[in-house]
């Protein structure tokens, strides 16, 4: 039997202190026993938490934005006199940036025809952290061809003529690794930049390669590395900086000298090279500073080069920049959470008046530019937000079945894909960008090919529409088919969903309450999940969110509840948990009329008091910049409404020490 919820806690303080005052009743064990009203001392976390009680809202905090199945940014592919063949992105993956592979890209001067992730293909287990799940071909480095093409790069000298020509014809990286060893020293002697240039471009493309034997790259990059860099201080373009850079970004090398100073002769002069780069040029060294892995301190030292390559950007035309590199420059100011408003009014501005903007260029930009109001407060002008959403709206509705193709479009090979409608659904939360048509079409397209959905851009999506308020008849049919691919997968692969996309199911589960027979099913379905699971792996804000949705929903199964203390307790699930995940665990508790043991109340305590002392700390180092950590920007200290929430709680459960 599930109990009827408690009503949403009032507003006034009185109503706070209110239970404290007349009388109510307190578990002792497993029995009631009237609570005296003048008994003086009240919870130890009261004191932390009071000093911030004043101006209390209406309802518990929602949790945090899902972590966004991150867009790759598209790569031109080029020819040069050093062409080589397409190559595939590095693997791995660490904390949910997992690594990625590549496919083709188009000719000369084309656009590939889907993008790179940042950190790789999407792995299931991906954690918290953002993923990407597409494939693309990196550029070929040399001298540009077609509008955007690569950086200003020099026609191979006759000298290293059958030496690229052996690089290109290298079948694998054990006999490229040969010729390296065997011809660079002679190459960097004879300052043959093309020939170096040329054995980055193929050592990409054979590392990137599935089943290579990738043990070789550290000692190639070494080798090429050590004779490039006395190269350096000489080279004349940004193509002949970038090239290099960019092989170093694709295959995880940020060892040694090299990449510190191929970014230092970049900013060099006001960033002077800079100035004579292509679009494509500019691109490539965003998205190498925002690819997984760069140093932070690498970070730092581009801003020479990053600043005047904004200022570069502001002045090209539309049709100078191309949809490619505006699509993947805001991706990778997203990515660096780097906001210049100027710039990235600019790139939205020039996307939307290019028609032959590929659909993944539309999503990634749609996508980035939630990012960047998410993380940076970057609020894209409205006339251009709407323009681009105009343009995916119709890219999407000349999709349906018997629609007619609109301007600009690509064909059938160009259709938005799962990743990048579940993207767009994030990036207009993010946005709060709640414009029904599209917000529609999306749901309906992403529901369409729900078979072909993985399971973080299912959950995505629903954490995205439940953000949104899409909870009207319009969307009845398309969260209905979602959920029932939740539900199936739950039932077939349950592995596949890790801990944040089974908390923000629930969240959105709640928010959207599809109701009937799916709703009780899906419920039971995702609590038991987290139950088998012990919710080992689950973060403060997973558990404290789990909790709250199904208590919102009246889920009352009190096993389940003393599960998700005990791992708060016993696995330190609640390690390192701000004031609003406590807040949402002892809502939950006191919803159900859950009675947790001490140590909970004590954990409590003696968090709120060390995140009350950091707040405090860091509002001082700050300046008063409302208790927000230097590094982050995340909100520390206890908020009212957290404040609110959690005495509520404790009065609802009559949780006063003696």
């Amino acid at each position: 039997m599930r109990s009827a919820l408690l009503p949403p806690p009032r507003t006034s303080v009185r109503n706070i202190i209110k239970p404290c005052l007349h009388g109510r009743l307190v578990r002792s064990g497993r029995r009631l026993r009237p609570y005296h009203p003048f008994h003086t001392s009240g919870p130890q976390s009261s004191a932390p938490v009071l000093i911030h009680l004043k101006q209390l809202p209406k309802a518990p905090l929602a949790p945090a934005a899902a972590a966004a199945q991150e867009p790759p940014p598209q790569q031109r592919r080029e020819t040069s006199t050093a062409r080589s063949s397409s190559s595939s992105g590095r693997g791995g993956g660490s904390s949910g940036r997992v690594g990625g592979s590549s496919g083709r890209g188009g000719g000369r001067g084309s656009r590939g025809a889907a993008p790179e992730s940042r950190h790789g293909a999407a792995g299931r287990g991906g954690g918290n952290r953002e993923a990407g799940g597409q494939d693309v071909k990196p550029p070929q480095w040399g001298r540009q061809g077609g509008r955007g093409g690569g950086g200003r790069g020099h026609g191979g000298p006759a000298r290293g003529s059958c030496s690229a020509d052996a690089l290109r014809g290298a079948p694998d990286l054990r006999t490229l690794m040969a010729l390296i060893e065997d011809l660079a020293p002679a190459w960097a002697a004879a300052g043959d930049v093309d020939s170096l240039r040329t054995a980055f471009s193929v050592l990409v493309r054979l590392g990137s390669r599935p089943g290579a034997d990738t043990r070789l790259l550290p000692r190639a990059l070494t080798t090429l590395a050590a004779a490039y860099l006395p190269l350096v201080p000489g080279l004349g373009d940004a193509f002949s900086c970038v090239a290099p850079l960019y092989a170093c970004a694709k295959l995880g090398f940020w060892e040694g000298q090299l990449p510190a100073a191929l970014l230092e002769r970049l900013g060099r002069d006001g960033g002077k090279l800079m100035h004579g780069a292509t679009a494509q040029g500019h691109s490539n060294l965003w998205w190498s500073l925002s690819s997984a892995d760069a140093p932070p301190h690498l970070i730092t030292l581009a801003d020479g080069a990053l600043n005047a390559s904004a200022v570069c950007l502001e002045q090209m035309r539309p049709s100078e920049l191309g949809p490619q590199a505006c699509s993947n420059i805001l991706l990778a100011c997203a990515r660096l959470q780097r906001r210049h408003d100027p710039l990235l009014h600019h790139l939205t501005a020039c996307l939307v008046q290019l028609p032959d903007a590929k659909c993944q260029e539309l999503a990634n930009s749609l996508y980035a530019l939630g990012k960047l109001a998410e993380s940076c407060g970057h609020k894209p002008r409205q006339q251009d937000l709407r323009s681009l959403a105009g343009r995916v709206l119709q890219r999407l509705l000349s999709q349906q079945p018997g629609r007619q193709h609109g301007e600009g479009f690509q064909g059938d090979a160009d259709r938005f894909v799962p990743q990048a409608l579940s993207n767009m659904l994030l990036g207009c939360a993010k946005l709060g960008f709640s414009q029904p048509e599209l917000v529609q079409s999306m749901a309906a397209a992403l529901a369409g090919s729900s078979q072909r959905v993985a399971e973080q851009q299912l959950a995505n999506a629903l954490y995205a529409l439940a953000a949104l308020g899409c909870s009207g008849a319009g969307f009845t049919s398309a969260t209905k088919q979602l959920f029932d691919e939740v539900r199936w997968r739950l039932h077939s692969t349950p592995g596949h969903f890790i801990p944040q996309h089974l908390s923000n199911l629930l969240w959105a589960l709640e928010r959207l309450r599809p109701g009937g027979q799916q709703e009780a099913l899906l419920q039971e379905a995702l609590a038991a999940e987290c139950r088998r699971r012990l919710f080992a792996g689950f973060k403060p804000q997973e558990l404290g969110n789990a909790a709250w949705a199904l208590a919102r929903m009246g889920f009352s199964e009190q096993d389940w509840y003393e599960a998700a203390v005990a791992a708060a307790l016993v696995s330190g699930a609640m390690r390192g948990a701000n004031a609003q995940a406590w807040a949402n665990m002892w809502y939950a508790l006191a919803l159900v009329r859950h009675r947790p043991p001490d140590a909970l109340m004590e954990a409590t305590t003696a968090a709120l008091r060390e995140v009350t002392a950091a707040a405090a700390a860091a509002a001082g180092d700050n300046n008063g910049n409302g208790g927000k950590h230097a590094s982050g920007g995340r909100l520390l200290g206890p908020t009212p409404q957290a404040c609110s929430n959690l005495l509520w709680s404790l009065a609802t459960l009559g949780l006063y020490q003696q």
